[in-house]
């Protein structure tokens, strides 16, 4: 069958709903509704569709419990719900065509309650999952007029901690963004319904930018969702004493995406996914020797280097004696520059972003050994699991003047 064909006959059969011609009796017929709503190309178009008929929303009221096996939800219902995840969706009405569906997908609690087992039995494939996350989200934003909660829901997922160990970016986000909303709505924090809001968007992202590192977390350089800015008449709209907070507030969030838009552009030149000007300087199969928390003082701490080989990328220095590498490094500074900017990547993966202590002793030691210091618990704790686990970890020099920015930011 040609794909006009299948469209064609999916199209007749979603209009047969719609206008009650059709009933939804058991699991296969609700497939086929699906499969009709998914091959539409305006998801907005069709939610109109939908919720101005009567007949579709029973359609969806009993198809969506006709089949709870985790196979139906990973093949169907989950596709579903992603296909409502559309941005103008949730634009139709103010928000409240999104939040009538929602509803009918989750009361009564059939649904609900099989999805969540299905996650509690890691029966649930990835975009399933996501599916899942964006779904309680989005319950979680709604008004307690409303009358669903599934704040208890929530935390249970949390507490499980699989979404936050996910190798999927997308789930580690979503997990961030729930427990962002959750923390918002267990708080009686008014939330701000809107489809940009700061916090929640990744392990980075807080509603105080006090809490917001610096340097990015590979989670964030991941993320694709919009940051969040104040307009100038939003600030304007603040009460006299907040202002000059939503002011400062705003500088340092535009400041730092100055940053991380150059600091994007810089790694994808890196990487050679982009034109551009590449430095030189590349670790790669990197090998953990050994970490470092003091000075030449003992009883001096300072922050945590890790000390790392490379099996290529070094080749200057080990083509050299030692007085001959200590001569070479006294001489030429630019060469493995002090607080020279780069991360730690693991085929597309970023790993942690770090800045180099050129530290001479280390550099002439044989083999040469590089001295990287990365900031944050979490970053330094993934670099050493990486580094103990596999050998094909790399180090690039991303050429972004983090020095332009850092103080203004540490400052504001």
């Amino acid at each position: 069958m040609s794909v006009n064909i299948r469209s064609e006959r999916l199209a007749k059969y979603f209009g047969a709903v719609i206008h009650g011609k059709q009933e939804i009796q058991d699991s296969t017929h609700f497939k086929r509704f699906i499969e009709a709503t998914l091959d539409q190309s305006d998801p907005s178009i069709v939610v109109q569709r939908i919720i101005s008929s009567q007949s579709a929303l029973k359609a969806l009221q009993i198809g969506l419990r006709s089949n709870l096996t985790p196979v139906f939800i990973n093949g169907y219902t989950a596709k579903l719900i992603q296909y409502l995840k559309n941005r103008e969706v949730k634009l139709l009405c103010n928000g409240q065509f999104l939040e009538q569906l929602l509803l009918i997908i989750v009361e009564p609690r059939t649904l609900w309650g099989a999805f969540l087992e299905a996650f509690r039995t890691r029966k649930l494939e990835d975009h399933a999952i996501q599916a899942l996350c964006w779904l309680m989200a989005e319950l979680l934003s709604l008004p307690p007029s409303c009358g669903v909660d599934v704040s208890a829901d929530a935390q249970t997922v949390l507490n499980d901690g699989s979404l936050f160990s996910s190798p999927s970016v997308d789930i580690r986000n979503s997990g961030h963004k729930i427990k962002y909303r959750l923390e918002m709505k267990t708080s009686a924090a008014t939330y701000q319904h809107s489809e940009i809001t700061a916090g929640g968007r990744h392990d980075n992202d807080f509603g105080d930018f006090r809490l917001t590192a610096i340097f990015p977390t590979a989670d964030e350089m991941e993320c694709k969702e919009k940051p969040f800015y104040r307009r100038a008449e939003d600030i304007a709209q603040m009460f006299s004493g907040q202002r000059i907070a939503g002011y400062i507030d705003n500088q340092f969030r535009l400041l730092r995406e100055d940053m991380l838009s150059e600091l994007r552009d810089e790694f994808q030149v890196a990487r050679g996914t982009k034109k551009g000007r590449r430095s030189a300087f590349h670790l790669r199969n990197l090998f953990l020797t050994h970490i470092r928390c003091t000075s030449g003082t003992p009883s001096r701490l300072r922050p945590y280097t890790i000390g790392v080989t490379a099996q290529s990328g070094l080749g200057k220095l080990q083509n050299l004696s030692e007085d001959r590498r200590k001569e070479f490094l006294k001489t030429t500074p630019q060469f493995i520059k002090h607080r020279a900017f780069g991360c730690l990547v693991r085929d597309t993966e970023i790993v942690a972003f770090a800045t180099i202590d050129r530290d001479i002793d280390e550099l002439v030691s044989d083999p040469p050994t590089v001295m990287l210091r990365i900031t944050g618990e979490e970053p330094l704790k993934k670099s050493l699991l990486y580094l103990k686990l596999y050998h094909d970890v790399e180090f690039l020099l991303v050429d972004t003047a983090i020095f332009a920015y850092e103080p203004i930011l540490r400052c504001l």
